[in-house]
């Protein structure tokens, strides 16, 4: 067997990295104009001969590709080119004091430097001041950049998703566990009881999504051609997210027929003990991300996919068994209807 070349990566490589994310920005201020740093992924790859111009910070060695518009626009000064000498290396202190406050907090001062160390990284350093704007490529060393990254003043820039972005999001009625040997042993006729449920039998309910939570009033359809409707009550603002994958509906259709009891397996499995977070799910809510920001009490939701009654025993993203909702002395319970078998690594009706 060929053995993979993988690429070694350190942790404060890997760590770094995923700080960078989809870039970083800090604003500052000079003369009364706003501005902004930012610091974004780039696809280039650093090498020991890139060309462009080195510099001293506080935090280590900075490699400017094109250093002197965008020095242009951190001071009240203009950066001078080449090199520090002993003739000019007093403009380039003078040039760290008329830094930008918030700017000099970051670096403490800039000036040339003649020797260069070996980039690691290199990134997309752009300046914005008022109207104007510049970039460059900048390369730096892991350790430079995690001496920059310390700075408490930056900010995450945070791509925005299209408002138009489609999703499927399960709703999920209620919550148990069982043991594998337990969900093996499920039949046509057994009945399940929640631990955890978010309806009631009359439809009042919650759907936790993410940092939301919505009391919602579910309203089955009178007939199997129309769908149901679930109407949003009451919104509120959580503390920690909820996890809710959605159910790909093309494992939800239809088969021909039921698990024969022949294929069971009847002898007791090494893992009949282990635990299985178990959701009863009622179809699924499709709409767009832009719908799902404008939800609010008053809002109403088509819930698709599911037939009026009807629920679904999931274990992750896979279908355990097909049910009914019935109210047990005021409590919402799961009733089986027929089990579905393992085909190869998807579960899929049968």
């Amino acid at each position: 067997m060929k053995r993979l070349m993988l690429a070694a990566q350190s942790h404060d490589e890997a760590r770094l990295r995923r700080w960078i994310g989809s870039g970083w920005r800090l604003p500052f201020f000079r003369e009364e104009l706003a501005g902004e740093l930012r610091l974004l992924p780039s696809r280039t790859q650093p090498r020991s001969d890139m060309s462009g111009e080195a510099f001293h910070c506080a935090a280590g060695t900075l490699l400017f590709s094109d250093p002197l518009p965008v020095l242009g626009l951190m001071a009240d000064c203009p950066a001078l080119p080449g090199v520090s000498t002993e003739n000019n290396a007093w403009y380039w202190r003078y040039f760290s004091q008329q830094l930008s406050p918030q700017l000099a907090e970051l670096f403490e001062f800039l000036q040339p430097a003649e020797e260069r160390q070996q980039p690691d990284i290199t990134l997309r350093f752009e300046v914005f001041l008022g109207e104007a704007q510049a970039s460059t490529l900048l390369s730096l060393s892991w350790d430079t950049l995690h001496q920059l990254a310390r700075h408490p003043a930056w900010q995450r820039l945070i791509a925005p998703l299209n408002p138009e972005f489609p999703l499927q999001l399960p709703l999920t009625v209620g919550k148990l566990q069982l043991s594998s040997g337990a969900a093996r042993r499920l039949a046509s006729g057994d009945l399940l009881l929640p631990s955890e449920t978010f309806f009631s039998p009359e439809g009042h309910g919650v759907m936790p999504l993410a940092r939301r939570q919505f009391q919602v009033h579910l309203e089955l359809a009178s007939e199997t051609t129309h769908r149901d409707l679930l109407h949003i009550t009451f919104s509120e603002e959580l503390t920690m997210t909820y996890p809710n994958a959605p159910l790909e509906y093309d494992d939800q259709q239809d088969g021909e027929e039921v698990v024969p009891a022949g294929e069971w397996q009847t002898t007791r499995g090494s893992f009949d003990d282990l635990s299985l977070d178990l959701t009863i799910r009622c179809g699924n809510l499709q709409l767009t991300l832009g719908e799902l920001q404008q939800l609010d009490a008053g809002s109403t939701v088509l819930v698709q996919h599911v037939t009026p009654g009807e629920a679904l025993l999931c274990h992750g993203n896979s279908l355990l068994a097909k049910g009914e909702l019935v109210d047990v002395n005021g409590t919402l319970g799961f009733q089986v209807t027929r089990m579905l078998r393992q085909a190869g690594t998807a579960m899929e009706p049968v």
